[in-house]
């Protein structure tokens, strides 16, 4: 009898055991992310919603009148469908707007007109004022971002702990035009240097520490960062006519055949192609931004401000920053437009003089 409920005992035991293993295994799969697609009408409105899973992120192509337009995430997987749960739409003198409210994902609203897509943050424009100020440089809000202004020997580096110049080099360099931005760090060549180069100096974003170190190739300055594959970062010598990478754990450089990365594939580039067309690393971007006549605009052609733009700085995300009038802006489409800095210098050269990390 003993041994008869011994062994019910361990059946039971090995029964509870395996109904627990298929509720994990359950659990596991369910939450593992993973492309999908579906179709639903909220109102007039009919959405399809896909996420991406090689690429990490959702559409949402949106249908309503004249208006046929897709909203992009880049919001992490999340398991539940019919993510948009309902839509506010405003009609105002055939200004069309539609706001989104959302379960686990937040959605930019977009509006509409005969003249286009365009944000609904489009007149709202940011009016500077300054809360700081380090060396002539005007602060408004940083946004926990990190600043890297170039002062043509060096930088000025500012953000919410530190505000500092970082002192490279003895002569003035206008046109910073060989630079590399990788992680969190900014590579430079030795712009004491005249033709070419041998030293190449590497500032630490994080606490603004520069090192430096020798390389075995002197590179003419005539040469383009093509891009990186991890740590190695990769330049072209147009006079050389040679493709070299730096290793930067290894702080050294090495020659190399002619290739590109394109979309994570090596592809072999003919030597001509590289000295006449400066072909660069590609990795195709879901969400990205663009100047067209002057004006910035994301993809889709959603308009985003009517202020003229000088120059685009960085996109980070959803994150935008642009110069206009001597004055940095970010833009967020969920957000709208923030003033950032001011620096009486980007009035007269607006290339290549800012980084942000």
């Amino acid at each position: 009898m003993v041994k008869k409920k011994l062994k019910n005992s361990i059946k039971l035991k090995a029964f509870i055991t395996a109904l627990i293993m298929v509720f994990v295994v359950f659990l596991l799969l369910n939450s593992k992310s993973r492309s999908y697609e579906m179709s639903y009408t909220i109102g007039d409105v009919k959405v399809i919603e896909k996420y991406d899973n090689k690429d990490k992120f959702y559409t949402f192509n949106i249908k309503y009148l004249d208006i046929d337009t897709n909203i992009f995430s880049l919001a992490s997987y999340n398991k539940s469908r019919h993510l948009i749960k309902d839509i506010n739409v405003t009609n105002i003198n055939n200004n069309i707007c539609l706001d989104f409210s959302t379960k686990g994902i937040a959605l930019y609203p977009i509006c509409h007109n005969n003249g286009g897509y365009y944000t609904k943050y489009l007149d709202r424009d940011a009016i500077f004022k300054e809360q700081d100020s380090y060396n002539n440089v005007l602060i408004d809000n940083l946004n926990n971002y990190t600043y890297l202004l170039w002062n043509y020997n060096g930088f000025i580096y500012i953000n919410n702990y530190s505000k500092y110049n970082i002192d490279l080099f003895k002569k003035d360099t206008y046109n910073l035009n060989l630079f590399y931005q990788y992680n969190n760090y900014m590579l430079i060549p030795d712009y004491n240097q005249e033709w070419t180069f041998d030293r190449l100096y590497m500032i630490n974003i994080n606490n603004g520490k520069t090192t430096s170190f020798k390389m075995r190739f002197p590179v003419y300055f005539d040469s383009y960062f093509l891009g990186n594959q991890n740590d190695n970062i990769y330049i072209f010598d147009r006079k050389e006519e040679q493709e070299y990478y730096f290793d930067i754990k290894k702080d050294d450089i090495f020659k190399v055949g002619n290739k590109v990365l394109i979309n994570n594939k090596w592809e072999n580039v003919s030597k001509q192609k590289l000295i006449n067309k400066g072909v660069l690393f590609v990795n195709d971007k879901i969400f990205d931004y663009y100047i067209k006549d002057d004006i910035l605009y994301a993809t889709g052609d959603l308009k985003i401000t009517n202020r003229k733009i000088d120059s685009l700085v960085k996109v980070d995300g959803l994150n935008v920053f642009y110069l206009s009038d001597g004055v940095l802006y970010m833009f967020n489409p969920l957000k709208g437009e923030k003033s950032v800095l001011k620096y009486s210098e980007w009035e007269f050269n607006s290339n290549n003089m800012i980084f942000i990390y």
